[in-house]
């Protein structure tokens, strides 16, 4: 890695940190520059504004999200073990980024953001679909037609992001023990 990105490296973590603490309206470009140690005018010849900074942490923070989950995923043998681990994991790393998921969400948030949501439901449903293909090959799932694959699998993300949100809508504390409870309820069930 050069030194020039090691240095964005290092403005990305800097600003996660700054807007998970703050939320992206407290965050200033001024606050970003002096975390990093860096003048506010140098901050601006990697990035062209704040919203730039946040798009950029988000991409980063999806990119350390599905390899977090893919690691776990990657673990289990069975198809029902993949899908109940990529759901709990899934929770869990969303959970960790609550500030970022909660400002995605808002309501004043730029468009460009809820597209970045959209990448992520159309990376988890196509990673889904690998796991669900992997289980037809496998002969573990018999219930699912070949042409069906993608409905599954859009519906297994549909219920996993409406998890995400109830949690967040709710505001409630996440109870791991009870989601993981529900999840082993529902993935065989679908099988």
């Amino acid at each position: 890695m050069s030194k020039e990105e090691e240095l964005k490296e290092r403005i990305l973590v800097e600003a996660n940190q700054l807007f998970m603490r703050f939320g992206l309206k407290k965050t200033t470009m001024d606050d970003i520059a002096k975390s990093v140690g860096m003048a506010k005018s140098s901050l601006y010849y990697y990035f062209k504004n704040k919203d730039d900074v946040f798009e950029s942490v988000l991409a980063r923070e999806m990119d350390l999200m599905r390899i977090a989950v893919d690691a776990e995923v990657r673990e289990k043998t069975t198809l029902e073990d993949k899908l109940i681990t990529h759901n709990i994991s899934f929770q869990e790393q969303v959970l960790k980024r609550e500030n970022l998921y909660r400002i995605v969400k808002s309501k004043e948030s730029n468009p460009v953001f809820d597209q970045n949501l959209q990448r992520i439901v159309k990376r988890e449903v196509e990673y889904v679909k690998k796991l669900v293909t992997y289980g037809m090959v496998s002969g573990e799932i018999t219930s699912i037609q070949e042409d069906e694959v993608g409905d599954f699998a859009e519906l297994m993300v549909a219920a996993l992001f409406g998890m995400v949100q109830y949690v967040f809508d709710m505001n409630k504390e996440f109870d791991n023990n009870k989601f993981e409870h529900l999840i082993k309820i529902m993935i065989p069930r679908l099988l």
